[in-house]
């Protein structure tokens, strides 16, 4: 098994920005400048090969397909999510947040042995803890 490059994190994360999927063309066009269009699609190959993205044809185009988060991917992403809901960021809400993404890393290593998704994990949950410290300034 392959281990996670800075490659299929992009693209991970782009794909999870989309649920209902996207199309080649409009990920390369998002990650335009970060991947080229040959990475893109040796990344979403493997990634796809790995069975953590799902292709499907595009009903509207036969030619397009389209590319979305696998059922234990999006779930992962789901539960990962930073979830304010307007509310004001203390101290000790961000602390309460890092502490409920420790437990839930804990859960998910725990249930899943696949090396890429945990580290895929480390990096959903180490994006949100930059982001929490970004809101404290």
């Amino acid at each position: 098994m392959r281990n996670i490059g800075a490659s299929h994190i992009r693209i991970l994360d782009r794909i999870a920005l989309h649920k209902s999927g996207i199309s080649f063309n409009k990920l390369a066009e998002e990650l335009e400048g970060h991947i080229s269009r040959v990475s893109l699609s040796r990344g979403l190959r493997e990634l796809c090969n790995m069975g953590y993205v799902k292709s499907v044809r595009d009903v509207t185009h036969r030619q397009r397909k389209i590319f979305r988060l696998n059922d234990d991917l999006s779930l992962l992403v789901e539960k990962t999510k930073l979830r304010l809901l307007d509310r004001k960021l203390t101290k000790r809400r961000a602390s309460r947040i890092v502490l409920k993404y420790i437990s839930l890393y804990g859960e998910l290593t725990k249930q899943n042995k696949s090396q890429f998704l945990q580290d895929y994990l480390k990096h959903r949950l180490a994006m949100n803890f930059l982001n929490l410290l970004e809101m404290l300034r």
